[in-house]
């Protein structure tokens, strides 16, 4: 949330930021927020177009111009309602408690790809060799 505003702040490891704003402020009150993402595809790192709604009502939509690709860090963790390591947005600073309720927090990961699943396991054989030959 800010100024009263749903807000979905993507940070690709601080090399570049995207948000998916609603356009209205939100009344006082106990709502449901979604955030769609619908992956581009084609591989490991791309963008999508993120859409939010609120209370089952289409409320924003903004491009993610890219994703992470692989997991770069093992001591940031998924955050719920608390931020106590590098803030996700330069709007607030650590250690961040939001002063709101939230009743409940659901994620639901959609299937991946084929192309993508390839994808994926193609890196990882290329990590595996370029690791066995510094060996």
């Amino acid at each position: 949330m800010r100024q009263g505003k749903a807000v979905y702040h993507y940070n690709l490891a601080g090399i570049q930021r995207d948000e998916v704003v609603s356009t209205d402020k939100l009344i006082p009150g106990r709502h449901t927020v979604v955030l769609d993402f619908a992956y581009d595809g084609g591989g490991l790192g791309k963008g999508g177009l993120g859409r939010l709604a609120v209370d089952g009502v289409p409320a924003g939509q903004g491009r993610v111009r890219q994703t992470l690709y692989s997991r770069i860090s093992l001591d940031e963790t998924l955050d719920i309602g608390q931020d106590t390591g590098t803030p996700i947005s330069e709007d607030y600073q650590v250690p961040f408690g939001f002063n709101g309720k939230l009743k409940k927090v659901t994620i639901e990961p959609k299937p991946l790809d084929p192309s993508t699943v390839a994808a994926a396991q193609q890196a990882a054989n290329a990590a595996a060799v370029k690791k066995a030959l510094q060996d």
